[in-house]
């Protein structure tokens, strides 16, 4: 019995490409280019360009008591500068309040000066009635010698909440 050849449909088989050193060379030429043009980019915009950057991490946390005594609120509140100018006049105010509107904590804190890449932490324990809805009030101040910037944010936990993060992120070219 004869075999029949393969049908090609009309379909012309697909010539094989052949590679070439001087088309090899051009191919490793553009693609170390390119990496070294992000590369580059990314040089600039962490540690040339100038920019503010505050990054703002908040954490609440619930703890509670046992035998009917309460328990803790505890919340965290950490201020980066991650971006590449510094920052005067750092003003910072945090307000916690509970679902009644009654005043918890209320503190104000001049952190004055913060450098590219300084960091604070401001740390809140209060004792009271857990599973309730809990407003915590961040106001930020600060200028570059340029600018003012006033930020607040308003954060919002629920009964049923017993650890949340917030975060947030002033953002602005410095020029």
């Amino acid at each position: 019995m004869k075999r029949s050849p393969p049908h090609d449909f009309g379909h012309k088989a697909t010539p094989q490409v052949k590679h070439t050193i001087k088309g090899k060379k051009l191919v490793f030429i553009v693609v170390f280019l390119v990496l070294l043009i992000f590369i580059f980019s990314q040089v600039l915009y962490f540690y040339v360009i100038p920019r503010i950057t505050i990054d703002l991490k908040t954490v609440y946390h619930e703890a509670t008591g046992g035998g009917g005594t309460g328990g803790s609120i505890n919340v965290n509140t950490k201020f980066i500068n991650s971006g590449t100018v510094e920052v005067e006049n750092f003003i910072i105010s945090v307000t916690i309040l509970d679902n009644s509107k009654i005043l918890l904590v209320n503190e104000t804190y001049n952190q004055g000066t913060m450098s590219p890449g300084a960091s604070h932490e401001l740390k809140f324990t209060t004792n009271g009635d857990t599973f309730k809805t809990f407003y915590i009030i961040v106001e930020l101040q600060f200028n570059n010698g340029n600018n003012d910037y006033s930020k607040k944010y308003l954060y919002e936990t629920h009964e049923d909440s017993m650890n949340i993060g917030f975060e947030d992120q002033i953002f602005d070219w410095g020029f």
